[in-house]
């Protein structure tokens, strides 16, 4: 499901290059995940599979598009080595019987690129589209 995403409109009047020093923000990703009984957030958080994966899903949100006319006209402004997962949280309880739980994965992103910098410190938050609406991005400049 990391392709589904959403396009951060470009903002005008930016030139493209790199800020002087590297930006970093915290990312908060929210999702209902199947989990097996007895996984706690530990065995997430060292499974590298899990955190390829929620690279790949932060990624997939932050492709600017160049324009509203071509979709996919997009630059990739991050990329998965800028993007270290740091923490997992289980939200629901950790010992109910339902086969999807809430999960927070939490992360640091860290860039150069000023038009994403710019874009990312005006939009705290981001609902993604596609296949899951339970999906939540929060970002904050760190």
């Amino acid at each position: 499901r990391w392709c589904c995403r959403v396009g951060v409109a470009a903002l005008a009047g930016l030139a493209s290059g790199q800020v002087d020093t590297p930006v970093s923000f915290n990312i908060g990703f929210e999702d209902l995940v199947s989990l097996p009984a007895g996984v706690t957030a530990e065995d997430l958080l060292q499974d590298s599979g899990v955190q390829r994966a929620i690279r790949q899903q932060v990624l997939g949100a932050l492709v600017l598009t160049d324009s509203f006319n071509d979709p996919n006209n997009f630059d990739w402004n991050a990329f998965e080595e800028d993007i270290t997962l740091f923490s997992v949280v289980i939200v629901d309880d950790q010992n109910a019987q339902a086969a999807k739980r809430r999960v927070m994965f939490n992360s640091t992103l860290t860039i150069t690129d000023p038009l994403l910098v710019a874009a990312l410190q005006s939009l705290p938050r981001s609902w993604l589209a596609g296949a899951s609406v339970s999906s939540k991005m929060f970002i904050m400049e760190a």
